[in-house]
């Protein structure tokens, strides 16, 4: 049982060293939808 334990483990922090080296070096595209929000006339002071 200790042993299935020990794999479970290291397959675990090889998983997550994984993702982590994947997320660092990937070259994910900004997302490009622009957006707009029309703002009242009364929240600004004159």
């Amino acid at each position: 049982m200790a042993r299935l334990t020990k794999f479970i483990i290291i397959l675990l922090i090889l998983s997550v060293i994984g993702g982590a080296v994947f997320l660092g070096t990937g070259e994910f595209p900004p997302p490009s939808k622009s957006v707009e929000q029309v703002i009242d006339n009364s929240r600004f002071q004159r």
